[in-house]
Parts: C-alpha cells; structure tokens; sequence
C-alpha cells in the first residue's frame, strides 16, 4: 500500500471511496456508529469561522486516511502488523497538525480580544511537546490492542470501521488543547460551554457549572471529560478579565 501520508486529502477521500463501493456487503457498515455514540447529538459543533471550518476539514481528511486503513484490514490487504504500525504514523501526522491548526486558532481568538501575539505559530515548546507525547503514547497502547484483536479475529469489519472513524475525531481534543495553550499567562478565564439537551453526559454539564476557569486549568472537550468520548458537542469560551471593583472580594480575578 503507498504511504498515506503522502497522499493529498483528494486522494485519500477518492481512496476510501473506492474502497467502499469495492467492499463486499458482508464487511461490514461504514456508518456503523460506537456504543458511545448516544451522548453525541448526531450533528457535531455548526462551523463558525475560518478556524473552525479548518478542523472541520482536518477531521474529514483523519476519517478518510483512517476509515481506509479499516477497510484495507476489511478487504484482506492489509495485515495487522501493519495496520498497526501505519495508525500511529497516520495518528502522529493528524495530531500534529491538528495541534498547529489549534494554536493558530488560539492566537486569532486572542486577537480578537484585543490581545497582541505574533500571528505566526511559533515552534512547538517543551509543554507543547510533552502534551503531544502524552497524547500519542496513550493512542499508541489502543492501536495495539486493537491491532491484535483485529489479528486474533475479535473484531468484527463493522466495529474495525466505526473505531477506525472514531479515531478521527480524537483530532477534536488535541485543537482544543492547541487552542488553549495560547491562552496561558493571559488575563483570560475560560467557560466550558455545554449543550443543555438531554444527549449532554453530566461530566459535560459539571464541567460547564464549574467554570469559568483559568487557561490551563480547563478541561478539553471530548474523551478526557465526556462519556461520548471524542464525539463531544462541548466548545470552550475565553473571555478577557476585566479590572474588578477593589471591594468585591470574590472577583473571577481571583483564578488568574
């Protein structure tokens, strides 16, 4: 199989495409959807702005390279082994630019609240790093184990593409985390902002009481809070401190 990171988003989207309608009935459903899926609207977040419609992308682009990865496990070209090894090569790319992709986001938001950082994204820091490792070795572990369930036949070709799907909107967090290290040292608090419905899981929605919070203290939406995994609705808000009123003891400035 020729490397999927080098091919274009239009050629991994043609790929998976071909790839299903090749699929024979019996390998299973490509809209499978996880037993997790019930605390996600079937909707996700509406696209808001360039840097959303950025994610939005990036997310299309991570399902196609990894739902064609399942379907190639599916069709019998591609063994476990290296299925496995070709997951974390492809996951370690989409963090990494989904992290980028983040801090960018977070450097335009601060703009637009009157906050002057430079508008290109600087290398990664050591805190950035050491997020993206923490992160990718905790993906590593699941993308093992998967690889030898799916070895040892556990895995039925539905549940091989609605985890492989899944995968992609971990891509979600990561943003987010880029997202919020921009914010750090900032006279910024940040409000967890959850959708009040019937399908939000009560992490979300005590996540969202306990706000506001300062930058690095916040919880990312998806798998580290909610019990939809990576499928959360949830989006954080970053709102400037004003100056308080000296009497009033219990100001939000009192996080920062």
């Amino acid at each position: 199989m020729r490397e999927l990171l080098a091919w274009s988003p239009t050629e991994l989207r043609t790929a998976a495409s071909l790839l299903k309608e090749s699929m024979p009935a019996d390998l299973g459903s490509w809209d499978e959807d996880p037993e997790d899926a019930d605390y996600a609207a079937p909707e996700q977040v509406p696209v808001m702005g360039p840097d959303e419609q950025a994610l939005h992308d990036l997310v299309t682009d991570a399902a196609a390279a990894l739902v064609t990865l399942g379907l190639g496990v599916n069709a019998g070209t591609l063994g476990a082994a290296a299925f496995a090894s070709l997951m974390r090569r492809v996951i370690a790319d989409l963090y990494l630019r989904a992290y980028r992709a983040g801090m960018a986001a977070g450097v335009h938001r601060l703009r637009e609240l009157g906050i002057q950082r430079p508008l290109v994204v600087e290398d990664l820091a050591p805190t950035d790093q050491a997020t993206l490792k923490s992160y990718l070795s905790a993906e590593a572990k699941y993308i093992d184990r998967f690889a030898a369930q799916v070895k040892a036949g556990e895995v039925s070709p539905a549940e091989v593409l609605a985890r492989t799907d899944m995968y992609a909107d971990s891509v979600r967090a990561i943003w987010w985390q880029g997202m919020r290290s921009r914010f750090a040292g900032q006279r910024v608090l940040v409000w967890y902002d959850a959708s009040d419905d019937n399908r939000t899981c009560l992490p979300c929605l005590s996540a969202a009481a306990d706000s506001p919070y300062r930058p690095e203290d916040a919880p990312i939406p998806g798998a580290d809070t909610c019990l939809g995994l990576d499928r959360c609705r949830c989006a954080l808000r970053f709102e400037v401190v004003e100056d308080p009123d000296p009497a009033d003891a219990e100001s939000s400035l009192d996080l920062i």
